[in-house]
């Protein structure tokens, strides 16, 4: 079990406990998963995660959009910017 540490006594940290020590079966699983997600394929991978590769291409996609946005909009104020000079 996981040995907690009781900080009562230094203001700073007071109603906080620290876990010192974790259980090692849960590290060792932990372990073992990660080890499992790096060896997967590709295609096993998309397509046990297809959330998160949705996700992360909509916000790829909004990232290059915004920044495309504020390029098209610097240019069509340089136009503007040109015709009130003249």
């Amino acid at each position: 079990m996981a040995k907690v540490i009781d900080t009562d006594q230094h203001p700073a940290t007071e109603h906080v406990n620290i876990i010192t020590d974790m259980d090692d079966d849960l590290v060792s699983m932990a372990h073992q998963a990660a080890e499992r997600e790096k060896a997967m394929p590709f295609k096993e991978a998309l397509k046990l995660f297809w959330p998160g590769a949705i996700w992360s291409m909509c916000l790829s996609l909004a990232l290059v959009m915004e920044g495309y946005d504020v390029g098209l909009v610097r240019l069509s104020l340089m136009g503007r910017v040109h015709k009130l000079i003249d």
